[in-house]
């Protein structure tokens, strides 16, 4: 039955691109074609549609990817805690604020990125931070947390060159 349709559908596109008698070497040479046709249709759409998913895959990994990188860590939370703590004498903590990066997490006054006060690059196994009080960064490294409190004055200092602005 498969076998009669077929033929009939060769046959009748056959008679859209044969002029004259379609005989049985015509028509098989019209459902060869078709059949390659329709191969060669399923296997571009099949290769579109993984296409199409493996690139919808890498942008939600990629997405993903970045995210995680920017996720602000426990301990990240609790150096700028401290850093507040340290510096609220000179500055008023409400000015203080954290804003992560891929590399270090930034602690700045106003949020205002022309205005660190810290950086914290606890992203690797060795931590540091680093202190602004003079013209660059200086990274300083650090055992654990409570370190912070021992750069107190050069934290205060620069504060207080922050609060002058």
């Amino acid at each position: 039955m498969m076998k009669e349709r077929n033929d009939d559908f060769s046959k009748l596109v056959a008679g859209f691109f044969h002029d004259g008698r379609i005989t049985s070497q015509v028509r098989d040479s019209v459902s060869s074609a078709i059949r390659i046709a329709f191969k060669e249709l399923i296997r571009e759409a099949v290769q579109e549609r993984l296409s199409s998913a493996l690139q919808s895959n890498s942008e939600d990994t990629t997405e993903s990817e970045e995210q995680d990188e920017l996720q602000t860590t426990q301990e990240e939370i609790e150096g700028y805690l401290t850093v507040k703590a340290v510096v609220r004498n000179v500055i008023d903590s409400s000015r203080v604020h954290i804003r992560d990066a891929k590399s270090y997490c930034a602690i700045l006054v106003d949020d205002n990125n022309r205005k660190p006060l810290v950086r914290l690059h606890f992203n690797r196994k060795k931590k540091y931070i680093g202190l602004f009080d003079h013209d660059a960064e200086e990274r300083v490294h650090i055992v654990g947390l409570d370190d912070i409190y021992s750069f107190g004055e050069r934290l205060r200092a620069t504060a207080m060159k922050y609060d002058l602005d």
